[in-house]
């Protein structure tokens, strides 16, 4: 049997197809649906990808400690023993946003040992140094985070403190 070049010669009508009114060998439309299930399958990654992505934002950003109540009040534990009262507006990966914040401070009269401490809840913002009404608390230091009642006697007298300014 003679070796010969198939380059010059046309496929046969048994073995091609036409796309686009061009005739194609089965080997190129093969290639052609292979090709394409490669796209929708990047589409499908590419479609849940952005998924991930989206939900990732949400969840860093507004993330599981706030509950959709933005209008609740929070106590928040901080490893150095201080607790912080306010509504937590924001919460990322590391980081907690507290507005209308108000902190317990504890005031012993005199020096005597018997005496009960005091104690005076503090809005921020009423110190000497002026911070703004607003904390961003680094994570690592929150132990827990705890919803207050309306009834609390926390909540009643930060409602009383607000009436009065």
């Amino acid at each position: 049997m003679p070796l010969t070049s198939n380059f010059n010669q046309e496929p046969s009508p048994e073995k091609s197809e036409t796309i686009s009114g061009e005739k194609l060998p089965k080997v190129e439309k093969k290639f052609f649906k292979e090709s394409f299930r490669i796209v929708k399958i990047l589409k499908v990654l590419i479609c849940l990808i952005f998924v991930f992505l989206v939900l990732y934002f949400f969840w860093s950003n507004f993330g599981l400690g706030l509950r959709g109540r933005k209008t609740a009040w929070q106590a928040v534990f901080l490893s150095n023993g201080q607790v912080y009262f306010g509504k937590i507006i924001r919460e990322t990966k590391n980081i907690l946003v507290l507005q209308d914040v108000y902190y317990l401070q504890v005031t012993q009269e005199g020096g005597e040992k018997n005496v009960q401490p005091q104690l005076s809840l503090i809005k921020l913002g009423e110190e000497p140094h002026r911070p703004e009404d607003e904390m961003r608390i680094n994570k690592e230091h929150i132990l827990f985070v705890e919803d207050l009642k309306p009834d609390s006697e926390v909540v009643r007298i930060i409602e009383e403190f607000k009436k009065r300014k």
